[in-house]
């Protein structure tokens, strides 16, 4: 609708670089969406080995940060990645503020969680984790995958959980936020 809106407008002014802004808006979006989710996968994995041990070579410790980054915002591309967030253990505090992202957005949220191949997000997860353990010089071993990356089955039972809420009309109360 952007692109539509911003090719639209430089027509009409016959100004053909307001769809390279509009691209470049989308670009920025993209990126910014990108490190939120590497700052929310390096505080999950380096909550998951001991403390003190890797935390010093991250610049980014903020999951919360990043999950409120996504969840705020309200365009189909932040929509899909708190969907595909889901790939992720995300236990506690974090897990419950993910609950409410979810659920104040509503039904239309149940398609994008309901289109995920599991299997496939455990796979992308893995893949990822790996990558940071390289970029992080974490030893292999000392970090367990399973507490970073959702089970299917888990994944699958949340969602089925999730549904109902969302069909509901059920929203957080603000203590939950």
């Amino acid at each position: 609708m952007r692109n539509t809106f911003a090719l639209v407008l430089a027509a009409l002014l016959n100004q053909p670089n307001l769809s390279s802004v509009a691209i470049a808006a989308e670009d920025r979006e993209d990126r910014l969406i990108s490190h939120a989710r590497y700052c929310l996968l390096n505080d999950i994995m380096l909550s998951s080995v001991a403390p003190g041990t890797y935390q010093s070579l991250v610049s980014c410790r903020g999951s919360e940060l990043g999950l409120a980054f996504i969840g705020e915002r309200s365009s189909r591309r932040a929509d899909a990645e708190l969907a595909k967030l889901r790939r992720y253990v995300l236990d506690g505090a974090l897990g419950e503020s993910y609950t409410c992202y979810v659920l104040s957005k509503g039904k239309r949220m149940l398609s994008l969680l309901d289109a995920l191949d599991f299997s496939e997000q455990r796979k992308i997860c893995e893949a990822e984790v790996g990558q940071r353990i390289r970029e992080l010089g974490i030893v292999p071993n000392k970090l367990n995958v399973d507490a970073v990356c959702s089970t299917q089955s888990s994944a699958q039972n949340w969602i089925k959980d999730i549904s109902v809420a969302a069909k509901t009309g059920r929203k957080c109360s603000e203590q939950e936020w």
